[in-house]
């Protein structure tokens, strides 16, 4: 529950009481905007428009919109809990007329979803209707192929987060045997035969081969016109929010036979990502007979922009009630402060006793901020059971009133809310051990006086508004006297040793999340940057890159500058972009790295960023410059000149030069970290496989033995590529460990080398042709010119298993036409090996390659026919 909703005085027996604040023209507005969706329903069942016709505009989507601090998420729970089965309103709110027989909400926080993606929102919509008793087959049907093929070895509960509301519906409810079910139930009317002992992907690749004769031959599915599109491309990047257009067609089929509405409240949008958002204005356009409800700082600019016909073809409408101009609800609406009665209503039913004169200067002060209210109330009760309240009290600005609510506190826990304050989120603990605090009691205390918030962190349980924290971050006087810097800087140091302690035995997400809030206290208070550089390279050493590393929130409220001339700021922004860069385009970190160590030519603290500085380059094929850059780290020492030297290494295997290769693990052994991988790297080129797989097997165990999670899983993905030349049976098996292994990180190439892996182990042609389009479209997305090279020597290779000469002689070429002479030449001679007339100049123009022995390229002539002996051995043995 947030700050507006449960300041509450816990002292002397005061008990808490909801203090909403009042909203009275965002009710009305939800009221005539949830008529409004009931007569469009109302038309809908009546055959006026269909929930699949993309050219009509849609008027489905309430937004609120509005600063930080004044209500929206308040807002969207209050309207949830008018039209929830126990119909919850405010008091002083008229009872809203829920025309529907059925109407289920659900309220979805993109910033607490427990997971990212839009998987939330539509999983969500799916566990509602099952619990209101709504059939969804269509989308079951898409909901198992998809997440056999996106998850294969994850159930819908290990993908939600334990504790999240999202996973609390799938736990409660048991959505995944709900879907199970269904599907078993598609499949004897689809496939005409009983399923049992059949595994479910099994089920569905049998009624996705049927969906087409059977959706022309069966009335059931016959007007789902998208149905066989969509289950087509089942793991296409587009197929979760088209599958919103099947989820329509279910709601629909459900609507006509009775009233059924569903309200959807979407809180916090501005936390989605911006393709999350793109794809969340894509699910809502496609489900126009669902109602939206959206809060977010925001106003939605959907109705300024062309149509979705580029993205999303024959979706021709527009939004309306989106429009600046736009009147009639549902609209967008600007949340902002409370009105002057509206502000009078809250007070006088907040503290009754209060005097007229005491209420006018409160609303005065506050300008109808919720927060400032809050405040007020909270102040009002401290102040009344010592003596008389009088106007002067609340004649201040917002941050002296909150230093006049904490000094009322006891000074035990103004400490405590002074450590608050360093945390995105906190537990009781570290919330003693930071305030210096010999016992328990006063943070606890301090929690009962509802000044916090439930948590948004997956580790630990609360935070503290950011307004407030903002407030008192930048105060000076809390009661205790003047607060210096150096006296929250002694807070900073404690809280900085109580997050190493736990570091050092916490799961490897808890430490990610760990490493952010130790780089945001190092660099806002300048204290331990010389431990931060020992955790930020225990980090990127072991590479546990996370997608969501923030370390600005704590700076920005302190109002500090991060400077990219200053070397802790560049340290910390460093870290910060090495971490996120794992799903980004290379071109764009070479750009933010260059544009840090260039003022800090000579600091050892940033080689780490050089480091990942020249491997970017690699990666955009920037050779030359990723040398220069490997070359200069080689020369020093310490753990980034190791490293270095394994940097020379790949640039050497791009280049061909495998005996230099050889040479340098032969003479150089201590000095290369993780020196297995590098051997199978090497062996796999010459056509050694079961070398190679024994090297990444051994490398596997080390990086285990080490808690190096992205090398142990990088090994894995390399096992399962070298796996797969002969063998397509067990991609699945790798897939799942090395998402064990990373728990929750990222790490872009053991993804890439698994989908390398799966144009290998392709059945046919169509299925390779298939997985390397997605292989090329992600590679591109990222800028990995490695992993495309490799796309196109397992594209080949399928291409002399099948028989396909026109598909080798086209990846010959590609790989040819994008080598700069240097560049990937040995994957250009390994294809020439399978061309069926190759012509002897292309071949003589290509440059010798260094070889390590005589019969490399016969071995590598052979390939293919020994997996064909190998397919034919396995059909044989299954007959």
């Amino acid at each position: 529950m947030s700050l507006r909703d449960k300041f509450v005085a816990a002292q002397h027996g005061q008990t808490a009481q909801d203090t909403f604040s009042d909203r009275r023209q965002e009710r009305d507005s939800f009221e005539l905007s949830l008529t409004a969706y009931y007569t469009s329903i109302e038309q809908l069942t009546k055959g006026a428009w269909r929930a699949q016709d993309l050219d009509r505009p849609r008027r489905n989507v309430l937004s609120f919109y509005g600063v930080g601090g004044v209500g929206k998420s308040s807002l969207l729970r209050k309207l949830e809990q008018t039209i929830g089965p126990n119909r919850q309103a405010p008091k002083h709110w008229p009872e809203i007329a829920v025309p529907f027989k059925t109407l289920v909400p659900i309220n979805i926080d993109m910033g607490r979803s427990g997971i990212s993606g839009i998987e939330p929102l539509l999983v969500s919509i799916r566990a509602a209707l099952m619990e209101a008793g709504v059939s969804t087959p269509a989308f079951d049907i898409f909901l198992a192929a998809y997440w056999a093929e996106v998850h294969p070895n994850e159930t819908l509960k290990d993908r939600v987060v334990s504790g999240s509301k999202l996973g609390q519906i799938t736990d409660k409810l048991g959505l995944e045997a709900h879907v199970q079910s269904a599907i078993g139930d598609i499949a004897s009317t689809v496939l005409g035969f009983g399923t049992l002992g059949t595994s479910t992907y099994e089920i569905i690749k049998l009624i996705i081969k049927k969906a087409k004769t059977y959706s022309l031959r069966n009335g059931a599915f016959k007007d789902c016109q998208m149905l066989d599109e969509i289950l087509a491309e089942v793991d296409d990047s587009d197929a979760l929010k088209l599958s919103a257009y099947l989820l329509a067609w279910d709601i629909e089929r459900e609507q006509k036979r009775g009233s059924l509405g569903l309200a959807v409240f979407l809180d916090t949008v501005e936390e989605a990502a911006s393709e999350d958002l793109d794809a969340i204005e894509q699910i809502i356009w496609l489900l126009p007979n669902v109602f939206f409800v959206l809060a977010g700082r925001n106003r939605l600019s959907w109705s300024e922009r062309w149509t979705l016909s580029d993205r999303l073809p024959g979706a021709q409408g527009g939004w309306p009630g989106l429009a600046n101009n736009a009147e009639a609800e549902p609209r967008q609406h600007l949340v902002g402060n409370l009105s002057p009665e509206d502000s009078h209503k809250f007070l006088s039913s907040s503290i009754p006793t209060a005097a007229i004169e005491v209420i006018s200067a409160v609303k005065q002060a506050s300008d109808g901020f919720p927060l400032h209210l809050d405040l007020s109330v909270q102040r009002f009760r401290q102040i009344e059971v010592l003596r008389e309240v009088v106007p002067k009290d609340f004649e201040v600005s917002f941050e002296q009133l909150a230093n006049r609510v904490v000094r009322d506190l006891s000074s035990q826990e103004q400490l405590a809310l002074m450590a608050c304050c360093l945390f995105d989120s906190f537990d009781e603990e570290l919330v003693q051990v930071t305030a210096g605090l010999d016992v328990v009691g006063p943070v606890r205390e301090l929690f009962k006086r509802s000044l916090l918030e439930s948590g948004t962190d997956t580790f630990y349980g609360y935070s503290l508004h950011n307004v407030l924290r903002q407030a008192l971050l930048n105060s000076n006087d809390m009661g205790m006297g003047q607060l210096s810097f150096s006296d929250w800087r002694q807070f900073a140091q404690r809280g900085v040793a109580e997050l190493k302690l736990r570091r050092s035995t916490c799961s490897r997400s808890e430490r990610r999340f760990i490493v952010s809030q130790l780089a945001a206290i190092m660099v806002t208070f300048e204290t331990g940057m010389i431990e931060f550089q020992e955790v930020a390279d225990r980090i990127l050493a072991n590479e546990e890159w996370h997608q969501n590393f923030r370390i600005g929130r704590l700076a920005d409220l302190r109002r500090i500058d991060l400077d990219s001339h200053n070397l802790h700021h560049a340290i910390v922004l460093a870290t910060s972009v090495v971490m996120t860069r794992q799903e980004r385009p290379r071109a764009q970190v070479v750009w933010e790295l260059k544009n840090l160590v260039k003022w800090h030519d000579g600091a050892s603290e940033l080689d780490f960023a050089r480091y990942c500085l020249g491997e970017s380059l690699r990666d955009i094929g920037e050779i030359h410059e990723s040398e220069s850059m490997m070359n200069l780290l080689a020369y020093g020492s310490g753990v980034w000149a190791k490293r270095a030297l394994r940097g020379q290494i790949h640039l050497y295997r791009r280049a061909g030069r495998f005996r230099t290769i050889e040479e340098v693990l032969r003479s150089r052994v201590l000095e290369i970290p993780y020196r297995g991988r590098l051997m199978g790297d090497l062996y796999w080129t010459q056509c050694q496989l079961g070398k190679a797989f024994e090297h990444y097997s051994s490398a596997a165990v080390l990086a285990q033995n080490a808690d190096n999670a992205s090398e142990e899983a990088l090994n894995i993905a390399s096992m399962c590529f070298v796996d797969s030349w002969l063998d397509s049976s067990s991609i699945s098996q790798y897939r799942e460990r090395i998402e064990t292994v990373l728990d929750g990180a990222s790490h872009s190439f053991s993804n890439l080398m698994l989908m390398v892996a799966a144009v290998l182990a392709s059945e046919d042609m169509v299925q390779a042709r298939h997985s390397y389009d997605e292989l090329v479209r992600v590679a591109s997305a990222i800028e990995s010119t490695s992993a495309i090279a490799y796309g196109e020597l397992g594209l080949a290779f399928q291409g002399a298993v099948s028989n396909a000469p026109d598909v080798v002689e086209g990846a010959f070429r590609r790989v040819v036409d994008s080598s700069d002479g240097v560049q990937f030449v040995y994957i250009a001679w390994i294809i020439a090996q399978w061309l069926h007339s190759p012509s002897a100049e292309s071949v003589q123009a290509l440059e010798p390659q260094e070889w390590c022995d005589e019969d490399v390229l016969t071995r590598w002539r052979d390939l293919p026919s020994l997996r064909q002996e190998a397919s034919r051995a396995e059909s044989n043995g299954g007959e």
